[in-house]
């Protein structure tokens, strides 16, 4: 089995209006890496309290990576093909009518990506998360998750663009 490792772990960032976005960045080809945290098959560790809003799910960027990492190098190709052909062409609105170009794909233009974008409100809590594969070859796996005051919702999106934007120069060589 094939691991990669989480290559920059840039953390969480307090970006104004109580932003906090956290992201990471795996570098293909694959790298040796001991196996740790919640992956398929194993739940993460925080579940959420009510199992009907599975939305609430805590998870790391590490859980991501992990996902990814079995989407990539363990997913059977029927199964595979059919997940990577709904990332790369996941449409720029979705059913509830989110404009889901927030992150990857407005951040970083002119990039091959394959993504899957979260949004959503807990109480006084917002957040939005955009995930996926970026480069030739799905070369990099980058997480970016934000959250916020619920009173900053709408600035989530400008946030995380501008946030992963920044990771331009770390996604763009081979």
């Amino acid at each position: 089995m094939k691991k990669r490792q989480v290559g920059v772990l840039l953390g969480a960032a307090l970006v104004g209006a109580g932003v906090t976005l956290i992201v990471a960045v795996t570098r293909h080809p694959p790298v040796a890496m001991s196996a740790s945290g919640p992956s398929p098959g194993n739940p993460p560790e925080t579940p959420p309290e009510d199992p009907g809003e599975w939305g609430d799910t805590l998870v790391t960027p590490q859980d991501l990576v992990t996902t990814y990492n079995y989407l990539a190098d363990n997913l059977p190709p029927p199964a595979h093909d059919l997940l990577y052909n709904a990332l790369y062409h996941a449409s720029r609105t979705a059913a509830d009518g989110t404009d889901q170009y927030f992150g990857i794909p407005d951040g970083l233009p002119g990039t091959t990506w394959a993504i899957k974008q979260g949004w959503g409100s807990s109480g006084t809590k917002a957040e939005l998360n955009t995930t996926g594969l970026v480069g030739a070859d799905a070369r990099y796996v980058v997480i970016v998750l934000a959250s916020a005051p619920l009173s900053a919702y709408r600035q989530l999106p400008v946030a995380l663009t501008n946030g992963t934007a920044q990771l331009a120069g770390l996604v763009s060589g081979p």
